[in-house]
């Protein structure tokens, strides 16, 4: 590479040129560098110089600056304490009213909770009241039911009790009719018996049925039916009882009731069998017929004169249930 070196042309290689450059470069940048320096010792000169010169003036200026500083602070110190002063005061007439309007509200509110309280305990003293009576209703309600239940006890041991007598006196009365059955019933000898079926045996030939069957009765069953009335009745005709008739045979019973002389209720139920009887015609009437002297009658109750005579036929039906397993045909009553 050919270069212009002080008006002359020199050939220098690469590297040497780059060496040049580099230098070149160099020098410029101290040259640079050196100026700088001189100008800023130039200016810290003068500043120095300036400083020195206005220092009194600038030191006096800061200090009057700070006491106006400082009185603005004090000045607002001052305000801020009045401020807190007359928050103070605010504060302490704010209590008291507060105080005394909370003594007031307290002498209101305890007036308030005394009236409350005496209509509470006034409320529950009424509300005990009430349950005390609840429960006294409801222990004499308890106290009638077991009432109830005792009386209900008591009517059915006596029932009981009722029964197990009429079991008894059925028993004996049973014994005693089959032992003595010509004492209960109508006796009839074979004679009688003999005219009575040849009596019978010619009815189909009358008109006037009745008049057969009223021979019968009077000439056959009255007197013998009499003298059973005298041996089961004696010098007595009750009235007002409940009474039973039984097949000897077969054990079946019919349970009646009669307001009358019982012989009579007996003489009708014969008469009926015969179709001249009052009284209508039913199982019992038609199991007598050409069987009288087979049927024992005898007396179960003497029922007393105001006493439900129907009440007392019922209980004999239901205890011998003769209107299933005999002649009555309903349950009585």
């Amino acid at each position: 590479m050919i270069i212009l070196i002080m008006g002359g042309y020199y050939k220098v290689d690469f590297s040497t040129w780059i060496i040049m450059v580099v230098l070149i470069i160099a020098s410029c940048v101290l040259a640079i560098i050196g100026t700088k320096k001189f100008y800023v010792n130039q200016l810290t000169k003068k500043n120095t110089e300036y400083l020195q010169k206005n220092y009194v003036e600038i030191r006096n200026k800061l200090l009057e600056q700070a006491r106006t500083e400082i009185k603005e602070v004090q000045h607002n110190i001052t305000t801020k304490q009045q401020e807190y002063a007359a928050l103070v005061e605010t504060y302490e007439k704010t209590f008291a009213n507060t105080h005394y309007l909370m003594e007031q509200y307290g002498e209101k509110q305890k007036v308030i909770i005394d009236k409350e309280v005496k209509e509470w305990a006034a409320s529950a003293q009424e509300a005990a009241n009430h349950n005390a009576q609840l429960q006294i209703t409801q222990l004499q309600e308890q106290i009638n039911q077991m009432q109830d239940k005792k009386a209900q006890v008591e009517q059915d041991l006596t029932s009981m009790q009722l029964r197990q007598k009429a079991v008894n006196d059925e028993i004996l009365r049973s014994r005693e009719i089959e032992e003595k059955q010509n004492f209960y019933r109508i006796n009839l000898d074979e004679s009688s018996k003999d005219d009575i079926a040849r009596l019978l045996a010619i009815v189909p030939n009358f008109n006037y049925k009745e008049t057969i069957y009223k021979l019968i009765w009077t000439e056959y069953l009255q007197k013998q039916f009499k003298a059973m009335v005298v041996r089961v009745l004696g010098s007595a005709d009750p009235k007002n009882v409940i009474y039973m008739i039984k097949n000897l045979d077969t054990q079946e019973i019919y349970i009646g009731k009669t307001k009358a002389e019982v012989s009579k209720r007996w003489t009708e139920h014969l008469k009926t069998s015969l179709n001249i009887g009052s009284i209508s015609r039913t199982l019992i009437h038609k199991a007598l017929f050409n069987n009288w002297d087979r049927f024992a009658f005898c007396i179960l109750e003497e029922v007393p004169e105001g006493e439900d005579l129907g009440r007392r036929e019922k209980y004999y039906i239901d205890f011998y249930q003769s209107n299933k397993y005999g002649y009555n045909i309903k349950a009585g009553g």
